[in-house]
């Protein structure tokens, strides 16, 4: 981690003296000879320009590896600012300021694409919240003593335009540091993009970026930022150019200001913005810097309204502005927008970068510079400006919360979608043969692939194939399919048929055909229900498991009650979790009062809680007392790493070390269980199982989706649940007297499974010695047989 953080950030050091040492000369040099006025026409070239910067980089990055288009981009930055510098100093022609100027505010976007997108590879998504601030300040400390140096050379040393020489050995810099990075990383940084099969619409273009949300969402936040941002520096370039009149004294103001702006950076860098962001996340990450913008322009806004714009009062003020903006951007804001685009898919990440910073910069610039152009022709001053600039920095406020909505959002997309959905087979006129060929295979096998694909495509193609099906003779599963698939292909006879199929002799037909009549109205659906009630509760366990799959393959809120009752009985595992998952969002309450209030059988629990934490997608969250829940959970689980502590290396230990760590894991389970209830977002068990997966950067996005999702001090703690070298901090957890009799007798009704102990009276001669007796003789009569069996066994050890 120290030779990445230490190699980007280098990078942004480099980027910072690079941009220092183009803006202290160009800028001062422009305004000298053409003023402020100029600068809405920089803005609007900028735009052009990097709409054209964005386009050729979106190219070439479906050519080159990440660090050879990196070295490309600031070699022709190279190339472009010793042009400008000859031109400048052989023919003494002023203009050339301006493609400088322009190029400057090009440099920084494109320059954090570079260096993001690398981090992007070589971060997962804590490391970038932990790590990638300090990366950032490396910018920051170059453009301080690049402001610094500037000044420093131009009144003592050198004169304004060779300033421009000092940037070329600073482009060198960072192109040196590209290298060595893509040296030690060619895995990540110097593998070439595979191309994708052509096809008719995509042969001969590049890949388009699926526009959604999520995206549009972060275009236009970072449109603002780069809108507000621009237009602070507007109003303290407009107000430092008419309070300085020579052009040195205004490059020496620049580069004194420029590092005071970055010497504040650091020290928020270094001192707030990593710990702010680690306690608070990508939220605060994205909302500070509108934030502080908003609250510094209702300050200047008023005080220029009072005191006017011309005095240095405001001019001072206008810095104060520009710094809180620049330190809250290097601090919170590019690390928080790094961070969101790791919820992007990884193949849509530097194009959805290259697109929202190296385009979207630039053209909000070319905006800021239409606006100004309009505020000149009305005859407004900077004041209007300033509260313009106001209003666009509370809509960028509110953009901060979508965003971050959407980062959530994208996120549970990546890591609680499964990577393979079942999905219905659709079947067209074309596919029929097939279905014909599966039908007439006699496989029962193939014909119920068939039937399923026949039903899918509502087709009345088959009708009397399928009823042919219905024989007597025909195997019993393929007849309940004929008995869906005629349901569905049979629509204008459906009552009567189904009346039929109700009193067939095969009961994975009846069940098939009551549960997708249970919903009907009259007394269709009355029979339909009572049919299928008994099935689900006749005692052999086949029946029942026919009456579950057809409540699987038909949902509906009639079951719910059925299922649970259901869910205490030995039902096979398969249909039972199939019927339970199909009902997940219906299950919330049911599994409120197990988990909440303990009431039911461990099984049923378990079962429930499979269901919702398997099922995926979203539902209404259910009113949960989590609080009370957690603290609950917390106390089981503090006693079990305390009783885990007390067990040492012994063999006759080991079935209670088991059973504490599985009574751990169920725990896990139960306690995610609780939180897809209350946020209603069903899947989250897809993110603790990837806490365990091999990728670092998996874990990190698991990790990450748990902290957006729940928040940060419910994901720790289901966190610390999981992770197998630790556990939740005990906190207000008050330590039981004596673990063993915990576990054995279970005072506080904490554990509430005979298994547990079983285990503990196993473990009692070892631990206890002359206590183990004492602590089996209740138990030898219990109601369970094996607690039964094992005190037995601990009296007959004891001695004598």
């Amino acid at each position: 981690m120290r030779a990445r953080s230490f190699l980007l950030g280098g990078q942004t050091l480099a980027l910072g003296l690079m941009v220092a040492f183009l803006v202290v000369p160009a800028s001062a040099l422009l305004l000298h000879a053409y003023g402020a006025d100029t600068l809405p026409y920089v803005y609007l070239v900028v735009a052009v320009a990097g709409v054209l910067v964005s386009w050729t980089m979106r190219r070439a990055q479906a050519r080159l590896s990440l660090a050879a288009l990196a070295v490309a981009v600031l070699a022709s930055y190279a190339a472009l600012v010793a042009a400008g510098y000859l031109v400048l100093v052989l023919a003494d022609a002023d203009w050339v300021t301006f493609p400088l100027v322009v190029l400057f505010p090009l440099a920084i976007p494109v320059g954090f694409v570079l260096v993001g997108t690398q981090a992007g590879r070589l971060l997962d998504v804590r490391e970038m919240k932990e790590h990638f601030p300090r990366i950032v300040g490396g910018f920051s400390v170059g453009f301080a003593v690049g402001g610094l140096l500037g000044a420093a050379l131009v009144k003592v040393v050198l004169g304004v335009e060779e300033l421009l020489l000092v940037d070329l050995l600073a482009a060198g810099a960072f192109i040196a540091l590209v290298v060595a990075t893509a040296r030690r990383y060619p895995d990540q940084l110097r593998t070439r993009p595979v191309a994708a099969p052509p096809t008719p619409r995509s042969v001969g273009s590049t890949r388009r970026i699926p526009v959604s949300t999520f995206l549009l969402a972060i275009f236009a936040y970072q449109l603002l930022s780069a809108g507000v941002t621009q237009l602070f520096d507007y109003i303290v370039w407009n107000r430092a150019a008419a309070h300085y009149s020579d052009a040195g004294d205004l490059a020496h103001f620049q580069g004194l200001y420029g590092a005071a702006i970055n010497i504040v950076s650091i020290l928020f860098v270094v001192l707030l913005a990593g710990r702010l962001l680690r306690r608070w996340g990508v939220r605060l990450g994205l909302a500070t810097n509108p934030g502080i913008a908003v609250v510094t322009l209702v300050v200047g806004t008023l005080v220029g309204w009072s005191a006017g714009v011309a005095g240095f009062t405001f001019l001072l003020l206008a810095c104060a502005q520009q710094i809180g903006d620049i330190a809250t951007t290097d601090g919170m804001t590019r690390t928080a927008m790094n961070t969101t685009y790791q919820a992007l898919p990884p193949d849509e990440r530097l194009r959805a970068q290259t697109l929202a910073e190296a385009a979207g910069v630039p053209l909000a610039l070319g905006l800021v510079g239409g606006l100004l152009l309009l505020f000149q022709a009305l005859d407004l001053d900077v004041l209007a400006v300033e509260v313009v600039t106001l209003v666009l920095a509370v809509v960028w406020l509110a953009l901060a919360f979508v965003v971050y909505g959407e980062y959530g959002t994208g996120l549970r997309d990546l890591v609680l979608h499964r990577a393979w959905e079942p999905t219905v087979l659709q079947v067209d006129e074309a596919g029929l043969d097939a279905v014909q060929r599966l039908l007439d295979s006699g496989d029962a096998r193939d014909i119920e692939v068939g039937l399923d694909a026949l039903a899918a495509s509502h087709s009345p193609a088959f009708a009397a194939q399928v009823a042919s099906l219905l024989a007597e003779e025909t195997p019993a599963g393929v007849r309940a399919s004929a008995a869906r698939a005629t349901l569905l292909t049979d629509a204008a006879g459906r009552t009567e048929v189904s009346r039929q199929l109700l009193e067939d002799r095969d009961p994975g037909v009846r069940a098939t055909v009551s549960a997708a009549c249970v919903d009907e109205a009259g007394p269709l659906g009355v029979r339909a229900r009572e049919v299928w009630s008994s099935l689900v509760c006749h005692d052999d366990p086949d029946v029942a498991g026919h009456a579950l799959r057809a409540a699987a393959a038909t949902p509906s809120p009639y079951f719910v009650p059925y299922l649970v009752e259901a869910a205490e009985r030995s039902i096979p595992e398969a249909p039972m979790a199939q019927a339970l998952t199909a009902h997940a969002e219906h299950l919330g309450p049911a599994v409120r009062t197990v988990l909440v209030d303990h009431d039911g059988s461990r099984r049923v629990r378990d079962r429930l809680v499979r269901a919702v934490t398997a099922a995926p997608g979203r539902a209404e969250p259910v009113a949960v007392d989590v609080a009370t829940a957690l603290h609950d959970q917390r106390i089981r689980a503090a006693r079990a790493h305390a009783a885990l502590r007390h067990l040492d290396e012994s063999p006759r230990l080991d079935p209670l070390r088991r059973a504490l760590l599985d009574d751990l894991t169920e725990l896990a389970d139960e306690t995610t269980a609780l939180l897809s209830l209350a946020t209603g977002q069903r899947g989250l068990a897809l993110a603790v199982r990837a806490l365990h997966a091999d990728d670092s950067s998996e874990r990190a996005l698991a990790h990450e989706t748990l902290e957006v999702t729940v928040g940060r001090a419910q994901a720790t703690w289901v966190i610390g649940l999981v992770q197998p070298d630790g556990g939740p901090v005990d906190g207000e957890v008050e330590p039981v007297d004596d673990w063993l009799v915990d576990l054995v007798h279970d005072p506080d009704e904490v554990w509430q499974e005979p298994w547990l102990r079983v285990c503990a009276l196993y473990a009692a001669p070892t631990v206890a010695g002359d206590r183990a007796a004492e602590l089996a003789r209740p138990y030898v009569d219990d109601p369970d047989p094996a607690v039964a069996e094992t005190a037995r066994w601990v009296l007959d050890a004891a001695p004598a």
